[in-house]
C-alpha cells in the first residue's frame, strides 16, 4: 500500500528539492546543477502522472504546463552542452590520429634538422607548432574544424551524462527568472495533489507499470521509427524514478529490474547525442568529414547495440509477473 501520508512526503520532499536546485543553479550557472533541476523535475512529473488525482482546476493544468516549457528550455540548454562536449571529444580524436599520421610520414624523410641538440624532422608537426604562427601544415587542418587543438575530454559519450563537468558557466537569466516566476503555481499544484490524493494498493501500482513497459516494447519494436527511442528513453527513466518513489512491499513485489532499464536508457541516451552531433556537422561543417565518419560509426554501433539490448524487453524489465 502507497499511503496517502507517504504520497505527500514525497510530493513535499520532491518540491523542496526542485526549489533548493534552482538556487544551485542560480549560484553557480554549472551544467550538472542544470542537470539535477531537471532530474527533480522528472521525478516530480513523473509521481503527479502516476497519482489518480481527478479532475484538475484550470490554474492546475497551466502551472504544469508552464513547467513543462521550462523544462523543454533547459532541455534546449543541455543539449547544446551535450553536443558541443561530444564534438569537442571527436574533433580532439581526429586529431591526434591525424598528428601521429603526420607524425610517422616525417619521420621517415631524410631531410632532418638538428634544433636545440636534439634530432627534429624539418617541417615536421612538432616543428610547425613551435613557429611564431602556432598552426598545423594546411594538409593536417583541411579536414579537421577550428579550434583543433581542444582540451582532453572523458573518452566514452556516456561519461558526458554522468560525470559532473570542471568548467563553470553562467546561469540563463530567463530560465531563472520563469522558475522563480511560477513558484507560487507550483506551490499551488502541490496543493491540489495533496488534498485530491488517495490511499493507491498495488494492483493499481502493478497494472500502471505493466501497462507503461507494454507500451515502450512496442515502440521499441518499430525499427525503422527510430524517433521513437527517445520517447521510450523518457518513459524508462520515469518508471525508475517512480519506481524509487514507492514504499519497500511495493517494490518488492513488482521487481522492475532497474539496471537493466538503466542500461537500455543509457545506451538510447548515448545514440541520442551522437546522432544531435550528426545532425549539426551534416548541417554545419558537412566538409569535417573524418570527424563525421567516426560521430557517424559510433552512431552505428550504438543502434546496434539498442536493438540486441531490447529483445525480449518485457521479461527482461521486471522478475514478477502480471
Amino acid at each position: 500500500m502507497f499511503s496517502k501520508r507517504q504520497i505527500k512526503n514525497r510530493l513535499e520532499h520532491r518540491a523542496n528539492r526542485l526549489n533548493r536546485q534552482l538556487e544551485s543553479y542560480a549560484r553557480s550557472g554549472a551544467m550538472e546543477e542544470l542537470h539535477m533541476w531537471r532530474k527533480h523535475i522528472k521525478k516530480l512529473r513523473a509521481l503527479d502522472a502516476f497519482l489518480p488525482t481527478g479532475s484538475r482546476p484550470r490554474k492546475v493544468k497551466k502551472a504544469l504546463a508552464d513547467l513543462k516549457s521550462i523544462y523543454a528550455q533547459s532541455g534546449a540548454i543541455r543539449e547544446a552542452y551535450l553536443t558541443e562536449q561530444l564534438l569537442s571529444r571527436y574533433r580532439s580524436q581526429v586529431a591526434r590520429e591525424q598528428l601521429n599520421s603526420l607524425h610517422q610520414q616525417e619521420s621517415t624523410s631524410p631531410d632532418w634538422e638538428s634544433q636545440n641538440g636534439e634530432d627534429t624532422p624539418a617541417g615536421s608537426v612538432e616543428s610547425e607548432l613551435q613557429s611564431n604562427s602556432g598552426r598545423l601544415p594546411k594538409t593536417a587542418v583541411m579536414d579537421l574544424p577550428q579550434p583543433l587543438i581542444t582540451p582532453q575530454f572523458q573518452p566514452e559519450v556516456h561519461q558526458f551524462r554522468e560525470i559532473p563537468h570542471l568548467d563553470r558557466q553562467q546561469p540563463d537569466p530567463a530560465l531563472i527568472k520563469a522558475a522563480e516566476k511560477l513558484k507560487p503555481a507550483l506551490k499551488k499544484v502541490q496543493k491540489h495533489l495533496m488534498k485530491n490524493v488517495k490511499n493507491i494498493d498495488t494492483k493499481y501500482t502493478k497494472n500502471y507499470i505493466f501497462n507503461k513497459l507494454s507500451s515502450i516494447e512496442k515502440r521499441l519494436a518499430h525499427r525503422k521509427k527510430t524517433e521513437l527511442l527517445h520517447e521510450c528513453r523518457r518513459d524508462m527513466k520515469r518508471l525508475v524514478y517512480l519506481y524509487n518513489e514507492l514504499p519497500r512491499d511495493q517494490r518488492h513485489k513488482i521487481g522492475l529490474n532497474k539496471d537493466y532499464l538503466h542500461q537500455l536508457e543509457d545506451s538510447i541516451g548515448q545514440w541520442h547525442d551522437t546522432t544531435t552531433a550528426v545532425d549539426y556537422m551534416l548541417k554545419q561543417e558537412p566538409q569535417s568529414k573524418l570527424t563525421l565518419e567516426a560521430l557517424q560509426s559510433r552512431e552505428d554501433d550504438l543502434l546496434r547495440s539498442i536493438r540486441k539490448k531490447s529483445k525480449r524487453f518485457s521479461k527482461r524489465a521486471t522478475r514478477s509477473k502480471r
